[in-house]
């Protein structure tokens, strides 16, 4: 989930981003409290941290420097909560939120910290249950193909499936090509071109040969079905 599809769960509606636009496709993972000023040691990265701005209270112009290091540490956005210990940003804080793309968030007073931890991370476990079986999914659909012995052109529709795109497959050996559909543009293009012409110029993928090793071991099925 990244910032700018966060802040569009309803509840967190009068949530409002102050500075760091250009970041809100960062993409967040969890939500954290900010409990001492050097919090930065303790990220992780992806993280949606919210202060009450109480630790920084009597130093604002510590904030600039705590931006930089949370953005360093790989945090997804910084909210803070207005009106409670501080009535305002910096103008130095919002400037170098601009300048790293930092999404810095105002939070209304009125916000319980569970007001926005709740719904957040119930949006995150709904998402990671989807890429759950989205990963189950592929797998069994790998492994029915090795079960089955389908042939190449099999192997790749099933795979045009999965990432929603075409997909082609060189041959170096016997310079063939193979595609998940024969009148995609992706065919259409590459079609006429010599196949040595497209390995050189790096156009395939290599992914055939993944794809292949697949009718070989159930286990490295597994494997491509976690990666995917």
């Amino acid at each position: 989930m990244t910032v700018e599809e966060m802040l569009r769960i309803p509840s967190l509606s009068r949530l409002l981003v102050v500075a760091g636009h250009h970041g809100l496709q960062r993409t967040v993972s969890m939500v954290s409290v900010m409990d001492a000023p050097d919090i930065y040691n303790w990220m992780k990265g992806g993280e949606f941290l919210i202060t009450s701005a109480y630790p920084v209270k009597d130093d604002l112009h510590y904030l600039s420097f705590l931006i930089r290091r949370l953005n360093d540490a790989a945090i997804a956005a910084f909210g803070v909560k207005l009106s409670r210990f501080i009535g305002y940003l910096p103008p130095k804080a919002i400037e170098t939120a601009n300048e790293l793309g930092l999404p810095l968030i105002s939070i209304p007073e009125e916000y319980a910290f569970t007001d926005i931890i709740n719904p957040v991370l119930s949006r995150i476990v709904d998402q990671q249950a989807v890429n759950l079986m989205y990963s189950e999914q592929i797998h069994k659909d790998f492994l029915d193909l090795a079960v089955s012995g389908e042939d190449t052109e099999e192997i790749l529709r099933v795979l045009h499936r999965n990432i929603g795109a075409p997909v082609a497959f060189i041959n170096t050996c016997f310079k063939e090509l193979s595609f998940s559909n024969g009148h995609s543009s992706l065919a259409l293009s590459l079609n006429n071109m010599d196949p040595e012409h497209l390995t050189k110029i790096g156009l395939i993928v290599k992914i055939g040969l993944m794809v292949m090793m697949f009718i070989k071991s159930a286990a490295v099925m597994h494997l491509l079905a976690i990666i995917l």
